[in-house]
């Protein structure tokens, strides 16, 4: 077997680049397969039909009728503007609701509990909590486009893995309608694989008229200011499995104060401190940026 093995590694380093093209080669490959599991493994894959973990759910069901302990989620999400007269009316509907379906009960005023009045002061902020989870049910990343989409005036986009396209291609289409678009990234990517695929899309950022500015550190913070007004952060990147795989949360609240204060603390300090990006330089380094580039939906 020690032999065996030893022939092995040495053919393997004698065609390592046709190792490498193989490989590359069967990614390819299983990408359209790969980009479609999503809508396959809804509930992070427990109720897929004949799996072991569907034959569970359905013995315990046939052999302990009365003994489900299943879980029930309500989510309400609040429109921009909602006052609390709304939000209380939504919490009646729903309890309303539950009481009509047989055999369950619900503790008095539970949901209230959960929603109780919230005194937001002499100024308010309207904000909304999204919540991308895996499948379809993605607000967050319908919230991104919408606002990459939507600025007229300035656009600030911080994060630590940019390689999705179609956000790429939502932030250059900024500039090009004239927004000042601002992407700060990190000099040094803690994800070599993000990064490459990130630089590859650096020289149509910049002739579209983004300005790459790459922090010295390891940024991981994930922003998005539009038109000084208007801001959504919290733990989504700009790449595949944060935008249709992960489960990711971020708030969306509309404020100019709170806008000035990003761009006081953060913004106008972390510009001063970071370099331009740039546009790759090499035909390895080019070439390596290109495959991570196409791989960038499995990234």
């Amino acid at each position: 077997m020690r032999a065996a093995m030893i022939r092995l590694a040495g053919a393997l380093s004698r065609w390592r680049w046709f190792v490498v093209a193989a490989w590359a080669l069967v990614v390819l490959a299983a990408f359209p397969f790969a980009s479609r599991q999503t809508e396959d493994l809804t509930g992070g894959g427990f109720d897929v039909p004949g799996s072991e973990s569907d034959e569970v759910t359905q013995t315990l069901a046939e052999q302990f009728p009365q003994q489900q302990n299943g879980a029930v989620s309500v989510v309400l999400q609040a429109e921009p503007g909602a006052d609390d007269s709304q939000l209380d009316a939504a919490v009646e509907r729903t309890q309303a609701a539950v009481a009509e379906v047989p055999e369950f009960q619900l503790p008095p005023d539970a949901l209230a509990l959960l929603f109780p009045p919230l005194d937001g002061g002499a100024d308010p902020i309207p904000a909304v909590v999204l919540h991308n989870a895996p499948g379809r049910y993605r607000p967050i990343t319908a919230a991104i486009a919408e606002l990459l989409e939507g600025a007229e005036r300035t656009l600030d986009v911080v994060n630590p893995y940019v390689c999705d396209r179609g956000m790429i291609r939502r932030i250059a289409a900024a500039a090009r309608r004239g927004v000042r678009v601002r992407l700060f990234v990190p000099a040094n990517a803690n994800n070599w694989a993000c990064a490459a695929a990130q630089q590859h899309h650096h020289g149509a950022l910049l002739d579209a008229g983004v300005r790459i500015l790459e922090y010295p550190t390891m940024l991981h913070a994930k922003a998005f200011v539009r038109d000084g007004e208007e801001l959504l952060a919290g733990t989504c990147n700009l790449e595949a499995w944060s935008l249709k795989r992960f489960f990711e949360i971020d708030l969306r609240l509309r404020s100019p104060a709170v806008a000035a204060q990003f761009e006081e603390r953060f913004a106008a300090p972390a510009e001063e401190v970071s370099r331009p990006g740039h546009v790759l330089v090499g035909a390895k380094a080019r070439g390596r940026a290109g495959v991570m580039a196409a791989l960038s939906p499995l990234l």
